[in-house]
């Protein structure tokens, strides 16, 4: 919520609040019910919102609410640590481990990173909280630590999909060296 917005609804709140105080019915209808029937019912207006003590106390909210808020900075501050999380393409990453890199990132390597992205994401877990304080607003962090843990999540399972590639394809390329090799034994010898 925008803090103009806030203050805005503070200070509306503080005016609705006036409303009753203006709508009180006064003492002889209570006293004396049948003399008052026939005359419309008269309010005794105790607060008016232009009196000096009124206006006071609605800008005297008004700052301490302006102060109590804070800035924008201060709740990009709470997550500038998981910036690099945060702004993380994991299709690219991967893409930029395993195939730009020269050269290649080895089975051993892949392996490092995804104990790393491991580790990570249990560090992580623990270090965020479920709520930050921020000035006087309580900042739910579920959703953000949701989305960091499933870019985490997803830079692993693809880190793990590299490496199924590359066992599939060592398999593959064993298979076809075992079938020429099955080949050239069943073939009968020339000469004896």
């Amino acid at each position: 919520m925008e803090p103009t917005r806030f203050v805005t609804a503070v200070l509306e709140a503080f005016d609705t609040g006036l409303c009753p105080l203006n709508e009180v019915h006064t003492p002889e209808r209570l006293v004396l019910p049948g003399l008052t029937r026939l005359q419309s019912p008269q309010l005794i207006t105790a607060v008016d919102v232009q009196e000096d003590w009124v206006v006071q106390a609605r800008e005297l909210l008004s700052e301490c609410v302006w102060a109590s808020l804070p800035g924008m900075d201060a709740y990009i501050q709470q997550f500038s640590q998981y910036e690099v999380l945060l702004n993380r393409d994991p299709a690219k990453l991967v893409q930029e481990i395993v195939e730009q890199r020269e050269p290649a990132a080895s089975d051993a390597e892949v392996q490092e990173l995804i104990r790393e992205e491991m580790a990570g994401e249990e560090t992580f877990l623990k270090e965020m909280p479920e709520s930050l304080q921020v000035g006087i607003f309580q900042i739910g962090c579920k959703d953000v630590k949701r989305q960091l843990v499933a870019r985490r999540e997803a830079t692993k399972q693809l880190l793990m999909e590299v490496l199924v590639r590359r066992l599939r394809d060592q398999l593959e390329m064993a298979l076809d060296e075992n079938a020429s090799l099955c080949a050239r034994l069943r073939r009968s010898p020339a000469s004896v």
